[in-house]
């Protein structure tokens, strides 16, 4: 995606250069084209949880008309702060996607990481993916005071904010954990708000379990999550849906959410008090960065 200067922030997606695919056959997470689930051995990790406690929002463009009628019983608040009201369709694709890739539970062939988990959508990145500091300080407002559990941002801009740094404060000292998607650019940092402290950034991963070249990286970044070929529904000329394969941050983000209310879910199955300082460290402590990773990690200290 081409930078513009016109933008506050950006969609970390690849939709210019990835070659988009559409299939319509059922997939499920032991299919090799859901490498990415395999790799952080989801089928294990579903044993524990598949997020049931959570509800995570989605600060993005949306969502798909057709998609908020399939997901309408998950769906516990949508909010429009661009427009001011509750008209959060999505024209643009994006948000559709992020969602997709945590809720999906096999139709239209997606399988999402964390299927139980509910979902807050609160657009504003208008149709043209552009979006602004008041309006994304706005909508992590919105995810506070409607009870979000975890905050998925999955963009982001060289930029920083005042308003949205002291919205994000906030949150985490509500023990909201809040997620952000590293960048696209291939760059020695981290885009804004990935590179704001307390934030889980997270970087993206190819299928060989290395950093992928085209992800933003920084010695300060939490963790990485698989980031190439990540199956999503993508709205489709004629507003249905379709079947998609793109890559990018914004995907490992969305991912990292679904992962950590996983995690979440079951620390509060079992009554363990559980903070953001904890999650982070349990991150870490996957060694998700290097190319031994154990994502089973959080949850087996979790059952110590």
């Amino acid at each position: 995606m081409k930078k513009s200067k016109t933008l506050f922030l950006y969609l970390i997606c690849f939709f210019t250069i990835t070659m988009l695919f559409s299939s319509c056959s059922k997939k499920n997470s032991d299919d090799n084209s859901n490498w990415y689930l395999n790799s952080i051995s989801v089928n294990k990790l579903w044993n524990y949880s598949k997020g049931d406690s959570q509800t995570i929002a989605f600060i993005d463009t949306g969502l798909s008309e057709e998609y908020q009628k399939y997901l309408n019983n998950r769906i516990v608040y949508k909010y429009n702060v661009v427009s001011k009201n509750d008209n959060v369709t999505d024209n643009h694709g994006h948000g559709t996607e992020m969602v997709s890739v945590v809720a999906g539970n096999s139709n239209y062939g997606i399988t999402g990481i964390a299927e139980n988990a509910k979902i807050m959508i609160i657009k504003a990145v208008d149709d043209e993916g552009k979006t602004t500091g008041a309006h994304l300080a706005d909508a992590i407002d919105c995810a506070i005071n409607h009870n979000a559990t975890i905050i998925n941002i999955s963009l982001g801009g060289y930029k920083s904010f005042d308003n949205v740094i002291a919205k994000i404060k906030t949150a985490v000292s509500k023990n909201i954990t809040v997620v952000a998607a590293a960048g696209d650019y291939g760059n020695k940092d981290l885009l804004f708000p990935a590179n704001i402290d307390n934030v889980i950034s997270v970087e993206g991963k190819t299928k060989e379990n290395k950093i992928w070249e085209n992800s933003n990286t920084s010695d300060s970044c939490v963790f990485a999550f698989p980031a190439t070929e990540i199956n999503v529904l993508s709205i489709s000329t004629d507003n249905s849906m379709k079947k998609n394969t793109v890559s990018g941050t914004s995907e490992s983000s969305a991912l990292a959410s679904g992962y950590i209310a996983i995690i979440k879910d079951y620390a509060s199955s079992k009554s363990i008090p559980l903070t953001n300082q904890q999650i982070i460290e349990f991150l870490k402590g996957t060694n998700s960065l290097s190319e031994k990773s154990d994502y089973l990690y959080p949850l087996n200290q979790l059952e110590k």
